[in-house]
């Protein structure tokens, strides 16, 4: 669970944290021309009583912020996607970004540019057709709907860089704190007292603690009966992870943050249990030699988190697969270090299908 998606490989418009000064560089992606038509569209009809912004900041979780064409209200985003998002490898990071959007309360419109070529003006207005839908929905259903339709976000997050140092010690601070654990239930007052022996950064950072759960969980991962990683006993602890960030930082936000980077790191998390048996940082725990095993996993996890709006699709984690057994083809090396009794043909069948 270490491993994070950079700019340049998932989140086209999803930045990390910078870690080179406290004030982050925040700088707005260029509009494309169908962006540019599709906003004039809308300024011919009634958004002069509706505010819209262009390429605002929304953080996803401590460490992750993104920028989406257009929030419409306070609720409604429009992504305008080129041909390049037809392609399936942008559509995973498409989809799993729009999951974490929805889980804050966010509602996710997506539009081609062929459309917007065809008649930016209708465009404009099923937009505007679907602002009052999700404003009647928002105001008019209560109950467990109202609460989830709220927006949870900070509207002036003012956080702290991710210095280099730290970033690169929280790996050995997570086993260190993990032994001084010793198997205790989780408490954050514990957390508080005893973090700041270690780094006091630790405690105060956002992202750093968020990146000190998620290597917390992955050291205290366990196998099940059926000899594949006990998922009911992982989802318990991520929930009681989820409690304690939120306890730490006074907000429920900080606990909602903790589901989106999970959610984001999820495809990846069940490709390493296929390569190594767990996370980077507790390898070995179990063995994955056929597709049912593979299969049981899937299911498995996604009935132990879906209730917490984590989920991963098999096209998915057929796709991060991929991209390794291509890695490992390139690089003998790699492919003689990696475990000698392996047999993936077994993998490279399940992809194909």
């Amino acid at each position: 669970m270490s491993y994070n998606w950079s700019q340049s490989n998932t989140f086209d418009k999803c930045n990390y944290r910078p870690s080179s000064s406290s004030s982050y560089p925040y700088k707005r992606p260029e509009a494309t021309i169908h962006e540019d038509m599709l906003a004039s569209a809308l300024d011919k009809l009634t958004f002069k009583a509706i505010k819209y912004l262009r390429n605002p900041e929304i953080w996803i979780s401590a460490c992750i912020w993104y920028t989406p064409d257009f929030i419409i209200g306070k609720r409604l985003i429009i992504e305008v996607d080129g041909g390049i998002h037809e392609f399936k490898y942008r559509q995973t990071p498409d989809r799993i970004r729009q999951r974490a959007l929805e889980n804050m309360g966010y509602r996710v419109h997506r539009v081609k540019n062929k459309q917007i070529e065809i008649s930016a003006e209708n465009v404009a207005e099923q937009i505007l057709d679907l602002y009052y839908e999700i404003s009647d929905v928002g105001t008019i259903e209560e109950g467990e709907y109202a609460k989830k339709s709220k927006i949870q976000k900070i509207a002036k997050p003012n956080y702290e860089h991710l210095p280099e140092d730290l970033k690169d010690s929280i790996g050995v601070h997570a086993i260190a704190f993990n032994q001084q654990l010793n198997g205790r239930d989780w408490d954050s007052d514990f957390f508080k007292e005893n973090l700041p022996k270690y780094d006091q950064r630790l405690i105060t950072n956002q992202c750093a603690m968020e990146r000190l759960i998620l290597q917390l969980i992955g050291l205290n991962l366990r196998k099940g009966q059926d000899n594949i990683i006990d998922f009911e006993h992982h989802s318990i602890l991520f929930r009681t992870a989820t409690k304690i960030l939120s306890e730490i930082f006074g907000s429920n936000i900080f606990g909602r943050y903790l589901q989106n980077a999970f959610n984001i790191t999820a495809t990846n998390f069940i490709k390493n249990l296929v390569f190594q048996g767990g996370p980077k940082i507790n390898a070995g725990i179990i063995f994955i030699d056929n597709s049912s095993t593979l299969e049981l996993c899937i299911e498995k996890f996604n009935q132990s988190f879906s209730k917490l709006g984590i989920t991963v699709e098999r096209a998915d984690v057929k796709i991060e697969c991929i991209k390794e057994l291509k890695r490992r083809a390139q690089n003998e090396k790699d492919v003689q270090v990696t475990n000698n009794k392996e047999n993936l043909d077994w993998l490279v069948k399940w992809c194909e299908l």
